[in-house]
């Protein structure tokens, strides 16, 4: 404990120091902390864009911000559909420039694209996302209406390897109607590039064919040859001509400009223009000065414990949520096509337990989603609280389901066939005894042959850990299923005309049988006709409540 304490006391000490530094005078960053991913080697070109969509099976979100906290950390191509934009567009995000969720609007790496561009070209973007390009105006403003605090990044490389940033809170581009007046608020007092936005704040934008600058006789964007919120000209013009050495033709500061760091004589080499909805807390200061101390004192505090008292064995930990509660109807009716599964459902930001519309393979189907079991994104195929529904049922029934979503229910082996086999899902098994202790049982995956091969199983490897409820499914791997009015068990015994239930029987029958008679009491049970798991709570111990879900492993 002496030793953690002097540990966090140095680091401590470590993070004042450098929250205190003078961050204004620091220059020449890793290139990666102000410019990003520019070096990806993923082809370049819009003919085959469409392959390279990273997101192209998950919903589209807001912004790359959003789209990185759902989980998805790799820089690269994406669908987004903005907030108050009913349409989606394709955007570049940089997921590891300044902890990533950024959208890259510009990009300046060579000289291999023209940037003297008429009006409408850059309302609606050009360039190719791998090397040279412009989002378009029209995107940025989809992109920044309606959001609080978009924070701007402007990074910055000269042709001497020096690199420069500069930070601006409260980026906002207006409508056409407006001209795209650009909306900017302060510049960070850290930034090392200076400001050379502020001068042009307010300004539509202009180009060679539409000049809207502050100037009557001269037209800016026609002079300094590029698109830009000019005012009387400017202080930076990041659309301008590349020179190839960084040295301007003549004294006309038409080149890639940043006046307050190189002044308007040196052309830059590379430029990154990058935004973000901004973080709660104001600056990373603010975090380590806050939190990290608390932070620290926790995980020393929790390393301590032996880890089985950090598990809490409750009803929502094993079994998760097993009505919908007020979350009525289906959740994703805003959807205009559902998603493949739970867990893509809950990457993109759906987070209630409830009813869902998925489309695994070629047809549409209502599914319960549990979003609070073991990290959410669960699709639950059976479950059993009561004794109010009969699970002895016949073949067509568990063919095509039944019960209640909100009760007891058996979502349909051939809705459980379509989900696993679009792709792997592994299998959760979660038990309630009648004690009212808990436990679960976990599978590498699960899939089922189709109706002419009796929905056999197909069973992945049993992945708990010592204190879990036990391997009993695993005698029953491939076998196909059993009803009372089709004994597919090729043992020469009915199970299901015995143990008057639906399930892939096998040798002796089971082992486990989780669609058995529902008994409110172990007392009243014929030996191993109930709700039975051998391995955690015997073959004449019936379980009180059970709950069985996949998820794309």
């Amino acid at each position: 404990m002496e030793a953690m304490t002097i540990s966090i006391a140095i680091i401590l000490s470590l993070i004042s120091t450098i929250t205190a530094a003078p961050t204004a005078k620091l220059q020449n960053f890793p290139s990666n902390m102000v410019l990003g991913d520019i070096d990806l080697d993923t082809g370049s070109g819009y003919s085959d864009m469409d392959d390279k969509i990273l997101n192209r099976r998950h919903i589209p979100l807001e912004n790359c911000k959003a789209i990185q906290e759902s989980g998805l950390n790799t820089t690269g191509l994406y669908v987004i559909r903005p907030k108050h934009n009913s349409g989606e567009f394709t955007v570049f995000c940089d997921m590891t420039l300044l902890g990533g969720g950024w959208t890259v609007i510009q990009r300046r790496i060579d000289d291999s694209l023209n940037f003297n561009r008429k009006y409408r070209s850059y309302q609606n973007g050009f360039g190719d996302f791998f090397e040279n390009f412009w989002l378009g105006l029209e995107k940025m403003h989809q992109l920044t209406h309606g959001i609080e605090n978009m924070e701007l990044h402007v990074g910055l490389e000269s042709f001497n390897g020096d690199n420069a940033f500069a930070r601006f809170s409260n980026f906002f581009i207006e409508n056409e109607d407006a001209g795209y007046t650009l909306r900017i608020g302060e510049c960070d007092p850290a930034s090392t590039a200076g400001d050379s936005l502020a001068s042009h704040n307010g300004m539509r934008f202009s180009t060679k064919d539409n000049d809207r600058d502050s100037l009557r006789t001269v037209n800016c964007a026609e002079v300094t040859k590029g698109g830009w919120w000019y005012k009387n000209c400017h202080d930076s013009n990041l659309n301008g001509l590349y020179y190839k050495n960084g040295k301007l033709a003549s004294h006309i500061p038409d080149g890639i400009i940043w006046q307050h760091w190189l002044g308007d004589s040196a052309s830059l080499k590379t430029v990154v223009l990058a935004i973000r909805p901004k973080n709660t807390l104001k600056t990373m200061a603010q975090f380590f000065k806050l939190g990290f101390a608390t932070l620290l004192f926790f995980i020393g505090f929790t390393s301590s414990l032996p880890l089985h008292k950090l598990e809490k064995r409750s009803s929502a930990t094993f079994l998760g949520d097993l009505t919908s509660g007020t979350n009525s109807g289906i959740l994703n009716d805003d959807q205009d096509f559902p998603s493949y599964s739970c867990k893509e459902l809950y990457d993109a930001g759906y987070l209630l337990s409830g009813r869902y519309k998925i489309i695994p393979g070629d047809r549409e189907f209502t599914v319960f989603c549990d979003m609070n079991l073991q990290g959410g994104g669960w699709t639950v195929i059976q479950r059993r609280i009561s004794d109010s529904v009969d699970f002895d049922r016949d073949w067509r029934d568990y063919q095509l389901g039944f019960g209640d979503f909100d009760g007891n229910f058996w979502l349909g082996l051939e809705q459980i066939k379509e989900i696993t086999d679009y792709e792997t899902n592994e299998l959760y098994l979660g038990f309630e005894s009648q004690t009212t202790t808990f436990n679960k049982a976990t599978y590498a995956s699960i899939t089922l042959k189709d109706e002419a091969n009796f929905y056999e199983i197909d069973l992945g490897s049993y992945t708990g850990v010592v204190g879990d409820a036990g391997d009993s499914f695993g005698v029953h791997d491939a076998f196909k299923f059993s009803t009372h009015d089709k004994d597919n068990d090729g043992i020469g015994t009915d199970c299901a005309g015995t143990y008057n239930s639906g399930w892939w029987y096998g040798t002796n029958c089971h082992e486990a049988h989780l669609n058995g008679i529902y008994y409110n009491d172990a007392a009243t049970q014929p030996n191993g006709h109930g709700i039975i798991w051998e391995e955690w709570q015997g073959i004449s111990t019936p379980l009180k409540t059970v709950v069985i879900a996949v998820r794309p492993a």
